[in-house]
């Protein structure tokens, strides 16, 4: 699969393996990756992350749901996790900057448990079954970003234009020159796009 890599270089790959889930993981595929600061200083040595960059994505499990995931995957077993501070998690990996490869793929997987966002900022109808939320006790959030409610209440009126906010689109195929695009002074968010991504 295409991916966008670090390993001491950025490079555009197409023969990147296609991660497979995980027992308690799902493979998401992923439409749309953000470029942001943290994934330029991952570029310039922060985290010494080796492998597949990115956090912020927006994507689609098997059967359609839009959905975004937490950017840290905890184990749920350790101390730490047992006492309720997954972001802590001693065994924890971080999309796309700890021990877990990103979303500047065509595919990533991430734990099925824990918080799924579901994106419901898209013109059309999706239909949404609540239910395997209920069943699977998936705790649904609106934004790990800020509160959700105020946030969706700008954007529904309108007083939000989120199009300025975008700098630039570009495909994956060209993420090295997305990137440079990052990095300029005064640059806007980035965004990769995958095939067949537009959300």
């Amino acid at each position: 699969m295409r991916a966008l890599i670090f390993d001491g270089r950025l490079q555009v790959r197409d023969d990147h393996p296609m991660p497979e889930p995980p027992p308690g993981e799902v493979r998401v595929r992923v439409r749309r990756a953000g470029i942001c600061r943290t994934d330029v200083e991952i570029t310039r040595g922060y985290m010494d992350h080796r492998g597949v960059l990115g956090h912020e994505f927006v994507g689609e499990l098997a059967d359609g749901s839009r959905v975004v995931g937490e950017i840290n995957a905890y184990d749920a077993t350790c101390e730490t996790c047992r006492r309720g501070d997954v972001t802590q998690c001693e065994n924890r990996t971080v999309l796309g900057i700890f021990r877990r490869d990103g979303a500047m793929a065509e595919y990533v997987t991430l734990p099925a448990r824990g918080t799924l966002v579901l994106k419901s900022t898209f013109h059309g109808v999706h239909p949404l079954a609540l239910a395997p939320l209920v069943v699977d006790e998936v705790t649904l959030v609106g934004s790990r970003c800020g509160p959700f409610p105020p946030a969706m209440r700008l954007l529904e009126q309108h007083l939000i234009e989120v199009d300025a906010l975008l700098d630039a689109e570009y495909p994956l195929a060209h993420g090295i020159e997305a990137f440079a695009r990052a990095s300029a002074p005064g640059a806007l968010k980035v965004q990769l796009v995958m095939e067949g991504g537009s959300v």
